[in-house]
C-alpha cells in the first residue's frame, strides 16, 4: 500500500536575493505554513539588495536554503543556480515551485519544469522587457521560454495583467490576478499624530510631506524635492521627509542642498517594520512622483494610517488612490502639479481629514494580504488536483 498523501503540499518559495524573501514572500510562507503545508524559501545569501535577510528569517522560524543567484548576466553563475534549483527539487520533491522576482523567476521555473515538479508558478512584479526596453531582444525570448514553462502566471494589478497578454506565449493553465496586500495587524493601530511624530522625533506643529522609496532614477525623489522648494515659497511652515537609500543617496542630498531645502528635510536612510506605521501616521501627505510601480505598496501603507495621498496618474497607481477621494492623482511630470495638488490638502484641513478617513476604509476593503493568500492557494489546490 502506498503511503497516503499529508493534506499539505510541500512548497517551494524562490526569489533572486534575501531582502526579496523578506518583504514579499516571507508573509504568503507564514500564510501556507498556518494552513498546513510545509514551506522552504530559498534565494541567494549575497547582498544583492541591502543586506542579506536570512539570520532574520532563520530566526523567525523559515525553513531556508541557499540558490547562489546574482542579478547580473553571469552564465557561469546562473548555469550554477539553475543546478541548484534543479537538485533541490529533485531531492526534496516538492509539490509546487513558485518563483519571484525576474533572474530567479527565468531560472527557477526552467528548473523546476525539467526537475519534472508537478506544478510551477510565478508571480510577476513587473515584466523586463518592459522596465529595460533596451535590453528586450534579449529579455523578451527568455520570458516566452519560462511563460511555457509554467502552469499559471500571477499578476499583482491589472496593469499586470493586461502586460501579460502581451509576451506572446502563455502559461499552461493560465493567468490571474490575486492582487497584492498589507499585513494589517502591522497597520491596525492608529496613534495620535503629535504621538507619531514625537517617536520619531519630528515638529510637531509644522505640515509635513514625505516620500519613501528605493533613491533609484525611476522613484523620481527628484521632482519630490523639487515640489518641495515650490511647496515651501507657498508654505514656510511646511517640513520634508524622505525615507529609503539607493544609489542617488548622494546626489540626492546635493539637489536639497542646491534648492536650499536644507533646514527643511529631513533624510532617513532605513526605518524598522515597527516604526513604519508611525511613520505614515506623522505626515499630513504623502507624495511619490514616481514613473513606474509593480504594485504600489507605500500608497497603500501611507493610506492605512488615514494619511491622504499623492501620485501619478498611472496603472497600478489608480488601481489604489482614488482621485478626489483618498488622494490626488497628478498627470504629467510638473513640479507645479505636484506642488499644488499637496498645497491643497495642506490648506485644507477637514478635506484632509476626510480624504485620510477614506483611504484607511478603502485599505481595510480591498488590500487585506490574506485575502490574497487564500487566492493564491486556491489556486495550487485547483492546479495539483487537475494533475491528479
Amino acid at each position: 500500500m502506498t503511503t497516503p498523501r499529508p493534506a499539505g503540499f510541500r512548497i517551494l518559495l524562490i526569489a533572486t536575493y534575501s531582502q526579496a524573501l523578506s518583504a514579499f514572500v516571507a508573509p504568503l510562507a507564514r500564510f501556507l505554513d498556518e494552513r498546513g503545508h510545509r514551506v522552504t524559501m530559498a534565494a541567494s545569501d549575497e547582498p544583492l539588495i541591502g543586506p542579506a535577510t536570512f539570520p532574520q528569517l532563520q530566526a523567525d522560524g523559515f525553513d531556508t536554503r541557499v540558490i547562489r543567484f546574482t542579478n547580473r548576466m553571469r552564465p557561469d553563475r546562473d548555469l550554477a543556480s539553475a543546478r541548484d534549483v534543479y537538485t533541490l527539487v529533485r531531492r526534496e520533491r516538492f509539490d509546487v515551485v513558485h518563483t519571484f522576482t525576474a533572474k530567479a523567476g527565468f531560472l527557477g521555473r526552467v528548473a523546476a519544469r525539467l526537475a519534472r515538479a508537478p506544478v510551477v508558478v510565478h508571480t510577476a512584479f513587473s515584466f523586463p522587457h518592459l522596465d529595460t526596453p533596451e535590453k528586450s531582444w534579449l529579455y523578451l525570448p527568455m520570458e516566452r521560454i519560462a511563460t511555457r514553462a509554467s502552469d499559471h502566471l500571477f499578476c499583482i494589478s491589472e496593469l499586470g495583467h493586461r502586460q501579460a497578454a502581451t509576451i506572446g506565449a502563455s502559461p499552461r493553465s493560465g493567468i490571474s490576478n490575486p492582487g497584492i496586500g498589507l499585513n494589517l495587524d502591522r497597520f491596525a493601530d492608529l496613534r495620535p499624530r503629535d504621538e507619531a511624530r514625537a517617536a520619531l522625533g519630528l515638529p510637531l506643529d509644522a505640515p509635513i510631506v514625505g516620500t519613501a522609496g528605493r533613491q533609484v532614477a525611476h522613484k523620481r525623489i527628484d521632482l519630490f524635492l523639487q515640489a518641495c522648494r515650490l511647496i515651501a515659497n507657498a508654505r514656510p511652515d511646511a517640513r520634508f521627509v524622505v525615507l529609503g537609500g539607493g544609489p542617488e543617496r548622494d546626489s540626492l542630498r546635493a539637489l536639497a542642498s542646491r534648492l536650499q531645502l536644507d533646514d527643511r528635510v529631513r533624510f532617513i536612510d532605513r526605518l524598522g517594520d515597527d516604526e513604519m506605521a508611525a511613520y505614515y501616521r506623522a505626515l499630513d501627505v504623502f507624495m511619490l512622483p514616481t514613473k513606474r510601480e509593480g504594485f504600489g505598496m507605500v500608497f497603500a501603507e501611507a493610506m492605512s494610517q488615514q494619511t491622504p495621498v499623492v501620485g501619478p496618474r498611472i496603472p497600478p497607481v489608480d488601481e489604489i488612490v482614488v482621485h478626489d477621494e483618498t488622494g490626488a492623482l497628478v498627470d504629467g511630470d510638473s513640479a507645479e502639479a505636484y506642488a499644488a495638488a499637496v498645497l491643497a490638502l495642506i490648506d485644507d484641513p477637514a478635506r484632509r481629514g476626510r480624504f485620510g478617513a477614506a483611504a484607511r476604509a478603502r485599505v481595510w476593503e480591498v488590500f487585506d494580504e490574506r485575502r490574497c493568500f487564500a487566492r493564491i492557494e486556491g489556486t495550487y489546490r485547483w492546479l495539483m488536483e487537475a494533475r491528479r
